[in-house]
């Protein structure tokens, strides 16, 4: 800002001497006549108040890659898009503080700096505009930060590591495919199911530490009883515990997750339905499932019966709802189950089967994201299109988006129906662009939690 200043300064001399330079002319104006025909008199004064003006209106130009900062009352800025079309950052009253120069803005971090994309490499700036780690890294994409901050990024070759808040990577992109470190249901893992790119599935730590080498065909989280489901070679899955022994040889030709009663569907060679199984793989439960969901939150397992009707089952395998719908989901974080009844339509139901959400969607979320509550997830509603709803089905972002994902962070992930390129929105609807999501995403057609 001390150029700004300097440049101020200059300026008001420059009109300084131009005040007494035309009060100089006007006492000579005789002595000028006597050269000079008025008419050039005339253009010679317009052309001196032309090249003052155009001094004037000179704009400010620092050097590239720092953004151009304007001064602003203090107070939080926030990711906005300028007219330019490109990403800012913004006070509460609106005013441009920092300019929209990037082709993709982060919100502020609690340390007081924020990741841009600026010419399609990101760096780090803080809340002036500097560039504390300047524009070099390339993603293609970047997840959501886990609760052990690292998020699961994509590099610009196409392999996949995970990043801390400095951008820095932890753990090489080395990898085809992960899960992260957090399940959808269930308490965070401290170790994440990694694909390496001859598709061989093992684990790694949050330091990168191969911890269990990546030999099956398939893994799954570990479960609060501390044992995870795998595929091997033979397709057949069994279970591994911590250390990567397997605690229940693979014999299932089909299973599921351990939930927190600590029982698990599966089922055995030659058999067509599911049972219950323990942690030490004995059938507590005989077969009489037709399918099985995911984990729930809480002791309750949503299952078929025989018809394929679902409900959910207690420990003891007995149907304590149900079994009457079209299909069920485990229940989240806020204690909710999806349902679907046999005319497409969605709703939310409690453990005592309630109907907490009325079944008047054609999709709708349960309220949870990476295995924590919400207060609002995205819907889709009869006539096609995809919103956020409220705890009690009001439209928080009105249903006009060809596809949307209400995030954990709080933003809005949403598909542009002309270019089917992906762009994050506020719930008021204010555009934001986080990290690494400034790239077109080939999933318009993927719905979530499927």
């Amino acid at each position: 800002m001390t150029g700004s200043r300097n440049f101020a300064w200059f300026v008001l001399w420059l009109l300084g001497w131009s005040f007494l330079l035309v009060g100089s002319l006007a006492a000579q104006s005789g002595d000028l006549s006597e050269g000079l025909e008025k008419g050039q008199v005339d253009q010679l004064a317009q052309e001196g108040r032309e090249a003052q003006e155009d001094l004037l209106a000179r704009p400010q130009v620092l050097p590239e890659p720092a953004p151009i900062v304007v001064p602003s009352p203090e107070g939080p800025l926030y990711p906005t898009q300028g007219p330019s079309g490109l990403f800012g950052y913004a006070n509460v009253g609106g005013i441009m503080v920092i300019k929209d120069v990037f082709l993709a803005a982060n919100p502020f971090q609690d340390d007081g700096t924020a990741w841009v994309n600026f010419e399609k490499a990101f760096g780090l700036i803080d809340s002036q505009g500097r560039w504390l780690k300047e524009p070099k890294l390339k993603f293609l994409r970047v997840s959501e930060f886990y609760a052990n901050g690292l998020a699961e990024a994509q590099a610009e070759g196409g392999g996949v590591g995970f990043i801390n808040a400095q951008g820095d990577w932890v753990i090489e992109p080395i990898y085809k495919r992960t899960r992260g470190f957090a399940p959808d249901s269930g308490p965070p893992s401290g170790l994440a199911p990694v694909m390496t790119m001859d598709s061989k599935w093992g684990y790694v730590d949050a330091k990168g530490a191969v911890v269990i080498e990546p030999v099956f065909l398939e893994a799954r989280h570990f479960a609060a009883n501390g044992l995870a489901l795998v595929k091997n070679a033979e397709n057949l899955y069994g279970y591994l515990d911590r250390t990567g022994r397997l605690a229940i040889e693979p014999r299932f030709v089909a299973a599921r997750s351990f939930g927190p009663s600590g029982l698990a569907p599966a089922r055995e060679v030659g058999q067509e339905l599911f049972g219950l199984i323990d942690q030490n793989g004995d059938m507590i439960v005989g077969p009489r499932f037709s399918k099985a969901a995911g984990a729930s939150n809480n002791e309750l397992r949503a299952l078929a019966d025989q018809e394929g009707l679902w409900g959910f089952v207690d420990q003891g395998g007995n149907f304590v709802i149900g079994p009457k719908y079209f299909r069920l989901g485990p229940f989240g974080a806020k204690g909710l189950a999806r349902f679907r009844l046999d005319d497409g339509s969605m709703g939310l139901l409690n453990q005592l089967d309630q109907w907490v959400l009325e079944p008047s969607f054609l999709f709708v979320g349960d309220f949870t994201a990476r295995g924590q509550s919400t207060e609002y997830t995205h819907a889709h509603s009869r006539d096609g299109l995809w919103g956020v709803i409220n705890l009690s089905g009001e439209w928080e972002v009105l249903p006009q988006h060809v596809f949307c994902r209400y995030r954990q962070d709080g933003l809005v992930e949403t598909v542009d129906p002309d270019s089917q390129s992906w762009s994050y929105l506020t719930l008021e609807g204010q555009a934001r662009v986080p990290l690494g999501y400034q790239a077109q995403r080939e999933r318009s057609s993927q719905k979530p939690g499927r």
